[in-house]
């Protein structure tokens, strides 16, 4: 299966303090003026990128044996053929991670596209150069004949072990295409094109020229509306888990050796926050004051600390709860 993003790049110039519009109830407040604004040479700062990668998922359907193998987890519905294989892994390592940097690096826009801060732009294509090639040489490792035997017959034999008795064969040497069969499957792309500059090459009553640029303006400045709005969601959604999760227990833990106060919580309670803060900036994509200060306050909020401090001073994370606490109230979040 193929999944496409389209990534749109959009720098912005200067706009008026005016007109804020309260995005849902209890939430934020933004421009809608300069969202209007920044849609009107759109095509001057933007790229599209269409941006997709298809794999084998390497999945054997076992619908009508789910109730005759099964591993200590469970029953199983589909059945991973190459399980614990190092080399397969490193192709979904290189997909996951290829998704997570263009989400991470790029705005929402509509039906599967997405939008890109000119700003980041050389380092977006450059990155994702680097992907293809990782990508492609995973994938390549992966079909050598060598290595795609010894792929098959070590997975073949841990669903042996894993396997109830009567069902050792539930997997077999025929359940694996051979490697020239696969090789179609993996793909990645990553195209750039030209954005529409809402010129239409048609011959049409003026009227309804002046009508169909405008539903076009509107549908583009509703759709960056709703990008600006899930940037502050993402800000919003980490600094409320972070809040739920540097609480207080309601009866503390004890252990043998100590008191625990706190409920437990990754490492990614702070860098999740601060991660996207990082590139928050050339997401704001209207350079919306109200979306520039919550991005700053987000960082002080969780500035010069981490987990592991988190964890080890009741204190530092009373310090750090109640800053993210005083963000989301100051910003009606």
């Amino acid at each position: 299966m193929v999944v496409y993003l389209i990534v749109v790049v959009v720098p912005l110039s200067e706009y008026s303090e005016s007109n804020f519009l309260l995005i849902k109830e209890s939430e934020m407040e933004l421009s809608t003026s300069k969202v209007a604004e920044s849609v009107t040479n759109l095509y001057r700062r933007c790229v599209i990128v269409r941006f997709g990668i298809s794999k084998w998922d390497g999945k054997k359907s076992c619908d009508e044996e789910k109730t005759k193998i099964a591993d200590t987890r469970g029953l199983l519905m589909k059945v991973n053929l190459f399980q614990n294989d190092e080399r397969f892994k490193a192709i979904t390592r290189v997909d996951s991670d290829a998704r997570s940097f263009v989400n991470k690096h790029t705005n929402v826009w509509s039906h599967g596209e997405k939008l890109l801060s000119m700003k980041r732009f050389d380092f977006f294509v450059s990155k994702m150069n680097q992907f293809e090639d990782l990508y492609t040489n995973a994938w390549s490792k992966f079909l050598e004949e060598d290595n795609y035997e010894k792929s098959v017959l070590s997975s073949i034999d841990y669903w042996r072990q894993h396997s109830r008795d009567d069902w050792k064969d539930t997997i077999t040497q025929a359940d694996y295409p051979h490697p020239d069969e696969l090789s179609y499957r993996f793909d990645f792309r990553h195209d750039y094109l030209q954005v529409p500059d809402g010129d239409f090459k048609v011959q049409v009553a003026n009227d309804v020229l002046v009508d169909i640029q405008a539903k076009q303006t509107k549908l583009l400045e509703n759709q960056l509306f709703e990008s600006m709005t899930k940037l502050c969601d993402d800000i919003k959604d980490g600094l409320v888990k972070a809040s739920e999760r540097l609480a207080d227990l309601p009866v503390p833990k004890v252990t043998k050796t100590d008191t625990i106060y706190h409920q437990s919580f990754k490492d990614t309670i702070v860098t999740n926050i601060t991660d996207l803060c990082s590139v928050a900036h050339d997401l704001n994509l209207t350079d919306d004051p109200r979306i520039t200060d919550l991005i700053n306050e987000t960082q002080k909020a969780v500035s010069n600390c981490d987990a592991k401090q988190l964890r080890e001073s009741d204190s530092v994370r009373h310090t750090v709860k109640r800053n993210i606490d005083d963000v989301l109230s100051k910003f009606n979040l």
